[in-house]
């Protein structure tokens, strides 16, 4: 009976070959893995596509203005002191962006955001960064991202808790906020732009209520507004909707 000789290496060829198989497929399968948490994150957890808004953004004296060209004379003005790590306030934006939003659309208000970062107290943590990244795009003239964005930010708040300026320069370039915004937010120059004015807004919150003040406070016309929970809900942070009792 004859026997077939084997190449020596026949064998430990086979096996070397099966090796760069598993290694390669292993490969792919982190390179799938890594893109597809890249694209998690900067495609940015949540983030809804720019609503036309009938209202227009910008930046006066430290504080985000929103108002239809066609405001009426008679409007309320609300200013809102907001940290974009407040979770109470995550909750009133919840309960108050679409009636707010038809308020403007409406011109039955003008709404002032006062953005402060007192809650990591100005060490560039994410009250700075998304306040400083809130203030560029409303800077831009771009109504309809900043709306996007602000939602956006409060609503998705633990989700994006540590995000880098660069994730959120890619929720702006995904909002279609302008290129040279887009690159200051990516370079991070908006920190040194933005970061004096969200403290200066928490020291004129504590000029008017004293060292203890927080957020999220209101003032409508001048005149502080206390604000409500939702007794509906079952959630100690859930505040109710405020603008049907301002906009009449």
């Amino acid at each position: 009976m004859s026997q077939k000789i084997k190449a020596p290496n026949e064998k430990s060829n086979g096996f070397l070959w099966g090796l760069v198989a598993i290694v390669v497929i292993a490969v792919v399968v982190i390179a799938v893995v890594v893109i597809q948490g890249r694209d998690s994150k900067s495609g940015n957890e949540g983030l809804a596509p720019a609503e036309n808004v009938n209202f227009s953004v910008g930046v006066e004296d430290g504080n985000i203005v929103l108002a239809s060209d066609a405001v009426a004379d008679d409007a309320p003005v609300a200013d809102l002191y907001e940290d974009y790590s407040c979770h109470f306030c995550s909750d009133l934006v919840t309960a108050d962006h679409e009636s707010l939003k038809a308020a403007l659309n409406d011109g039955k208000i003008t709404m002032r955001y006062n953005t402060v970062n007192f809650l990591d107290g100005g060490e560039g943590g994410h009250s700075t960064v998304a306040g400083a990244v809130a203030m560029a795009i409303a800077d831009s003239g771009n109504a309809e991202a900043f709306w996007a964005f602000h939602d956006w930010a409060f609503m998705n708040r633990t989700d994006i808790s540590g995000y880098s300026f660069d994730d959120f320069a890619d929720a702006a370039e995904n909002l279609g906020v302008d290129a040279d915004t887009v690159s200051a937010i990516r370079d991070e120059s908006v920190r040194d732009t933005y970061q004096s004015v969200l403290e200066s807004n928490m020291e004129r919150l504590q000029d008017k209520e004293g060292e203890d003040s927080g957020t999220p406070s209101l003032y409508v016309n001048d005149e502080k507004f206390q604000l409500q929970k939702d007794p509906e809900m079952d959630t100690q942070t859930q505040m109710a909707d405020w603008v049907p009792d301002v906009v009449k």
